[in-house]
């Protein structure tokens, strides 16, 4: 039986011979045999033996512990009394990188997977599979990338050369973020005007491959302009697989002596041919097909992003902040169903979609100098307008929806020193969301529904030393439905509710000029996780149905070591436990389907002169289709996937090459339970030529 997903006007879409028209959101996570907590201990006590014995390593991380991070309360923090485990990728980790996407720089993170059902890439932390895309918050300088609907956000319209660094914080951070900040939070931090900056960069790869990038900036007194373009073009791995895709950005910045701001631009138009799923035995012997089904299968997208901040500071200690912003995302797509063309019921008439989204984020900071060291505190309120509506036609009739999202919350987070060895943190939100609903199928005249929810947290960090930090907090979190997964929900549902949990974490860190080690461990339990459920009865035309699972649990952790041989020679090493099982319901006892369990990543560095080469690799265990939640079926196996990066620098030039999938590994970037399977891109070589003034 052929099966076809594929996201259709920013949704995800299953389907067995029927119209390519209905969104499926699976949820997923991993199997085990031995109970969570022993297998939690084994994993994050063997890791020691595992980073000697495997062949297994991933790329670098900086060993530093960074001074201050924005990402944690909002707003600039020291690390010092931070109760998080958080990474730092920094611009020379950036560039070191040669990569062309962000989720190529993600992949060598540990806690971090990333998918690709050939749409775009799909980060997930802390094994929410599918519906990764609504649990993990991607932020650009504080701006939510994230979506309203469940399109994953867009890393393909980040200038990489623009970014200052990218910060990670793995876990629940639903005080500070709010909506969607569950499995953790990524905040790229773009670079500002100063003196002349430029680059231009040009690239070359396999499947007809290439890219130019060009930008600029300059600060002239209290005034700084930054610009930036991108072109890019490639054929892909698979037939049917063009993509061509140009972005544009300009950022106006303003900088007086207590008072700015800021007006920037972003443009993006994307034209991509989707080549579909395939069965299981045509993906393992003729990755590269595509079915005729799909030969004219296209989704065409056009974005426009304004943003507009201004602060101002007064009194001495307090600061007012205020952003808005406003996108706007037009689809236009062709999709069918596998089978069509047998059926002669091939679509020919394209479907579209309008995305609208603005927010309003006001926000006031304080800091105060006490004798242990400075308080920090953040009151915000935030407001988000949706305007999502979608036409799909089919043969089997058209479907049309309109649907409006109105969320507000109101937060409070604080940073207080209590000795200067130890910190405390304290934070509340209150929020709530409204939703009018109109669906041909399920709710054709209207629906509105409501919900509320108010979450806290508590944290502790111990510095007992310089180089040693310890920490334990508790962290609340909460999603509301998006847009349209209130559609296609279970017969008789009125309503997704809100997801809402708690989690509970530990963790340490340590470093000295040559070894450095960071290790955590986390306990994460959901209510009412929103999910797609295949099973469950939908009243319509295909199988399943968006619901509120019954109660979930997450238990895991992650062991980091990095290990400076020389100051030439570096490793690093790190090991990803992920546990989540179905606490009860009809599916009680089993793991939820679909992330890996064991992760093992690890790589070398070296860095000689103008020279540096980097290997990493990694080894992604086995896992339960996306959808096999009875776990009735075989697993998919686990496999291994190394890359390579080779930088030449002279000056101001930079020659770097990239091969991902070193050893043309087959595996699948995405499958599920319906028996659609995505290949994985083979080994992809890519050349770039960089130019940098500064």
């Amino acid at each position: 039986m052929n099966i076809k997903h594929v996201a259709v006007g920013h949704v995800r879409e299953y389907f067995i011979f029927y119209p390519a028209t209905h969104p499926r959101n699976i949820y997923y996570c991993s199997q085990g045999d031995l109970p969570m907590k022993k297998r939690l201990l084994n994993g994050l006590c063997l890791l020691p033996v595992l980073l000697l014995t495997s062949n297994t390593v991933c790329g670098a991380q900086s060993s530093a512990l960074p001074e201050t991070i924005v990402s944690a309360l909002r707003t600039e923090s020291a690390t010092t009394y931070l109760p998080a485990s958080f990474t730092v990728i920094d611009r020379a980790a950036i560039l070191a990188s040669n990569a062309v996407t962000l989720d190529q720089i993600l992949l060598g993170r540990a806690g971090i997977s990333v998918t690709n059902p050939g749409t775009g890439a799909v980060i997930d932390m802390r094994g929410f599979g599918e519906s990764a895309g609504s649990n993990v918050l991607v932020l650009i300088d504080g701006r939510r990338l994230n979506n309203t609907d469940i399109a994953a956000p867009d890393l393909n319209t980040i200038a990489l050369d623009d970014v200052e660094r990218i910060e990670i914080i793995e876990g629940s951070a639903g005080t500070v973020y709010g909506d969607q900040a569950v499995g953790g939070v990524i905040n790229i931090i773009t670079r500002k005007a100063d003196a002349l900056r430029a680059y231009a960069k040009v690239g070359v790869g396999a499947y007809n491959t290439y890219q130019a990038d060009v930008g600029a900036s300059q600060q002239w007194g209290f005034y700084g302009l930054r610009v930036n373009a991108s072109d890019r073009h490639t054929d892909g791995y698979r037939e049917h697989s063009k993509v061509d895709e140009t972005f544009v950005s300009v950022r106006n910045e303003f900088t007086f002596e207590s008072f700015g701001g800021l007006l920037e631009y972003q443009g993006a138009e994307q034209k991509q041919q989707t080549a579909g799923a395939l069965s299981e035995d045509d993906a393992k012997s003729s990755p590269r097909i595509s079915y005729e089904d799909f030969e004219n299968d296209y989704i065409n997208s056009n974005t426009d992003t304004g943003h507009a901040q201004v602060w101002l500071g007064f009194a001495e200690h307090f600061r007012a902040q205020l952003d808005v912003t406003r996108a706007r995302d037009e689809q236009v797509f062709l999709q069918n169903f596998s089978g069509c063309a047998l059926f002669s019921s091939c679509t020919t008439d394209p479907g579209n979609s309008l995305r609208e989204q603005n927010t309003v984020n006001p926000q006031i900071e304080a800091r105060y100098q006490l004798s242990a060291g400075e308080l920090v505190s953040a009151l915000g309120f935030e407001r988000i307008d949706s305007d999502y509506k979608s036409f799909i036609p089919s043969s089997f009739g058209d479907f049309d929806r309109s649907n409006q999202q109105q969320t507000e919350s109101l937060y409070s987070n604080t940073v207080i020193p209590v000795l200067p060895m130890l910190g405390v943190t304290v934070g509340l939100r209150t929020a709530k969301v409204d939703d009018e609903l109109t669906d041909a199928t399920d709710y054709p005249d209207g629906l509105k529904h409501d919900d509320s929810v108010t979450v806290y947290s508590l944290g502790a960090t111990l510095r007992p030393i310089e180089s040693l930090k310890l920490f334990v907090r508790f962290d609340q979190n909460y999603r509301f439905a998006k847009v349209d997964e209130q559609a296609f929900t279970a017969l008789g549902s009125n309503g997704l509710e809100v997801q809402t949990g708690d989690t509970w974490e530990l963790g340490a860190q340590w470093q000295s000029d040559v070894l450095y080690v960071k290790s955590s461990a986390y306990l994460l339990d959901l209510q009412n996780e929103i999910a797609f459920d295949p099973s469950a009865d939908s009243g319509g035309f295909f199988p399943g149905a968006n619901v509120n699972f019954d109660e979930t649990r997450r238990v895991g952790g992650t062991l980091e070591l990095g290990v400076n041989a020389t100051s030439a020679l570096s490793f690093v090493g790190a090991y990803t436990l992920t546990k989540a099982e179905f606490r009860s319901g009809v599916f009680a006892g089993n793991d939820v389907s679909g992330v890996p369990e064991n992760v093992i990543r690890g790589a070398v560095n070296y860095q000689l002169a103008d020279v540096s080469l980097s290997f990493e690799t990694k080894r992604i265990g086995k896992q339960y289709l996306p959808g096999d939640n009875d776990n009735a079926a075989d697993p998919l196996s686990g496999y291994n996937v190394s890359n390579f990066t080779l930088n030449y620098s002279v000056n101001q030039w930079n020659l770097g090459l990239r091969i991902d999938n070193l050893f043309n590994a087959q595996y699948y970037d995405y499958a599920n339970s319906f028996g659609a399977y995505y290949p994985a891109t083979g080994s992809n070589t890519w050349l770039s030529l960089a130019y940098r003034f500064e």
